[in-house]
């Protein structure tokens, strides 16, 4: 998303999202899509955007493994500062959240990469009542039950038992 300083009105205004982004953590890296509205609070010197948006994603389920379209509430606030001094310039290197834009147009996809992965929640479930795979046979339990269920699962303390009956 680029916002161009000069063409704000001044005071309070609101910027549409509507973009795309590529989000990188570590090694993987996948595309969200981004909407909403954020307000846009235009001074003299320095521009306060805050706001929520919607971010969306293909994910694959932590249970059963199935790619779908996962969806989630972001928040973000940058200050982006139009003259930074060199205290100023220096601030907005060690902090994200802060932007400096002496030519008076401002990129923000890294602030609101951080906020989706910052958001982002920690378990995808493709929905809530998702039963997972069979953890004998790999069937979607989705689908329906496999055969596994009228098998009784293994007691983890047979092999105890066992050699409890053939110790002297």
């Amino acid at each position: 998303m680029e916002l161009h300083l000069d063409r704000l009105p001044p005071g309070r205004s609101a910027v549409e999202l509507d973009s795309s982004l590529t989000i990188s953590q570590g090694l993987q890296a996948y595309e969200a899509r981004v909407r909403g509205t954020l307000a846009v609070d235009a001074m003299e010197q320095q521009v306060l955007l805050r706001g929520s948006f919607e971010a969306e994603r293909t994910a694959a389920c932590d249970r059963c493994t199935d790619e779908f379209r996962q969806r989630f509430t972001a928040e973000v606030e940058v200050l982006i500062l139009r003259h930074p001094s060199t205290t100023e310039l220096r601030l907005a290197a060690e902090d994200a959240w802060m932007v400096a834009a002496p030519g008076g147009v401002v990129r923000l996809d890294a602030q609101l990469a951080e906020a989706v992965v910052l958001a982002e929640p920690q378990r995808a479930l493709c929905r809530e009542d998702c039963k997972g795979l069979c953890s004998r046979c790999g069937k979607d339990l989705n689908a329906g039950p496999c055969s596994c269920a009228a098998h009784p699962p293994d007691d983890p303390w047979d092999d105890l038992a066992r050699l409890r009956r053939h110790a002297p």
